[in-house]
């Protein structure tokens, strides 16, 4: 409001703060050495004339952010106060999906710091959802390489080829109808072992001489073969768990988290899906601990407990930069109501890697259990206020 009112009085402060058009130069030749080999940008460059870009790996990318201009770092101090830093760099990396769009001026900021104040929705970035979709299927093509060249994996499937059995009686000489072709499942792992034993069985000779796996090494490479593929399952099935209603969300550091909510088979869940924004892509971290039940509508906050609260993650190497989230309150589909004594953490990596639930009791004189409310941290995030639901 200061700056505005100077404004009203000062031409030279009001055209900084609210100019008609604000042209943004690249400062390619003032950046250090090792970063100008990696620096990409449309504004000195003939390849694509968009501020986005396909690495080598097929990612889409954003171009690298210069120095704000002058009304940009006001306006783009004033909207880290409204929204917060976490939201200021989903609109940074989401407007360089729109053309004709500069994210260094003030007028892009300023936009923003007047629709934020409105509490209005903002639909710059029509593109950005597409860029999820895109790099997803990225994602999910290098995890699968990766895991197929896991000697775990090929171990575990040249063990379970091994003890397969033909499913006919039909006396010999004849082919079995399991192959070294036909048993590679769900991909050619080319095993020695596997070719070798396929190869024997085909000729017709005995096979008593074959290794067969005993029951136990079996359910032993049945258990690897689940525990690996799970991960790159529940990326594969994000088209469908992704579009969802009622969940919870955060923005910490690097990551936007969504936990919880209605998904299209209009049941309640309780997954945790993290977003990176500055790449765009999108990760099922590992979970460990046991989950709360399934619910919605329920809150979800980004504490920051001291050392000596209970709710402070686990001491441990590197977890110093964890961050904590506090869920409170929800409802399932059986209209069975959450909150009360009982609050839940979930503890983030710095990194993304996995997460972590856990479940606290608390004293004094607990509210009721709810759902629908509104909960926010005060205090330097160290107290947690809920109104309503």
């Amino acid at each position: 409001r200061t700056l505005a009112a100077l404004a009203c009085t000062c031409r030279s402060l009001r055209d900084i703060l609210f100019p008609e058009s604000e042209t943004v130069q690249c400062d390619f030749y003032g950046l250090e050495g090792h970063r100008q080999e990696n620096h990409h940008c449309h504004l000195n460059s003939k390849d694509y004339p968009h501020s986005w870009y396909f690495n080598v790996e097929g990612y889409v990318c954003t171009d690298d952010m210069h120095a704000l201009t002058l009304g940009g770092r006001l306006w783009h101090a004033a909207c880290v106060q409204l929204l917060g830093e976490g939201i200021c760099k989903v609109h940074t990396v989401c407007g360089a999906f729109t053309d004709d769009l500069c994210r260094e001026n003030a007028i892009f900021w300023r936009n923003l710091c007047r629709d934020a104040s409105d509490l209005t929705i903002l639909h710059w970035s029509k593109g950005a959802h597409l860029v999820l979709k895109h790099n997803a299927k990225i994602e999910d093509g290098m995890m699968s390489k990766k895991m197929i060249r896991d000697p775990e994996i090929v171990k575990a499937q040249q063990l379970l080829n091994l003890s397969q059995t033909p499913r006919c009686s039909i006396p010999r000489p004849c082919k079995t109808c399991f192959s070294s072709s036909s048993t590679m499942l769900p991909f050619d792992v080319g095993g020695e072992a596997a070719a070798s034993a396929g190869s024997s069985s085909a000729g017709g000779a005995s096979t008593s001489g074959n290794r067969h796996a005993t029951p136990e090494e079996r359910a032993e490479a049945e258990k690897v073969l689940r525990a690996k593929w799970r991960s790159l399952a529940s990326t594969f099935l994000l088209d469908k768990r992704l579009p969802r209603s009622g969940h919870c969300s955060a923005s910490i550091g690097d990551f936007i988290v969504i936990v919880g909510g209605f998904c299209p088979a209009n049941l309640p869940v309780v997954d945790v899906i993290l977003i990176h924004i500055e790449t765009m892509t999108i990760r099922c971290p590992e979970v460990r601990g046991a989950p709360p039940a399934k619910r919605f509508r329920q809150t979800l906050s980004h504490i920051e407990p001291s050392r000596e609260s209970p709710l402070h993650p686990s001491a441990g190497e590197g977890r110093s930069k964890d961050h904590v989230l506090l869920m409170y309150g929800g409802m399932d589909a059986l209209g069975c109501e959450y909150g009360g004594k009982e609050v839940n953490t979930l503890t983030v990596a710095a990194d993304g890697a996995f997460v972590e639930w856990r479940v606290h009791s608390t004293t004094g004189q607990a509210p009721s259990p709810r759902y629908n409310h509104s909960a926010d941290t005060i205090k330097e995030k160290e107290s947690l206020f809920v109104y309503g639901g």
